[in-house]
């Protein structure tokens, strides 16, 4: 199912489905590449990744194409919610070894 901006404000699905659903793995992987591997990795905040710099996480959002969900649009705070959540999406995959870091990633 696909989750419009009413169903996000009206409660009918929380952040990570609402985010996640537009984190493909393209937009994962530009995170990755922008980011780095090593800092998502590395953070002490896997939740929220506070201790990489806003400015940061603003400039890796503006980088990304993506397609938004009826009803939502591009605003600078909604570019770093998908970006952290790629992020996320990232570690938790790393940490539960559902991935396989690609040489584009790397890169």
């Amino acid at each position: 199912m696909r989750y419009s901006r009413a169903d996000y404000m009206a409660g009918r699905c929380d952040f990570d489905t609402y985010y996640g659903q537009i984190c493909s793995e393209d937009i994962i992987h530009d995170v990755i590449y922008f980011m780095g591997a090593h800092r998502i990795l590395q953070s002490k905040d896997p939740k929220h990744f506070n201790d990489i710099p806003l400015d940061e996480w603003d400039l890796c959002g503006d980088m990304l194409a993506i397609t938004w969900p009826k009803g939502d649009f591009e605003t600078p705070a909604g570019l770093v919610c998908v970006a952290k959540k790629a992020a996320k999406i990232f570690r938790d995959d790393y940490e539960n070894m559902r991935l396989t870091i690609t040489k584009k990633v790397l890169n």
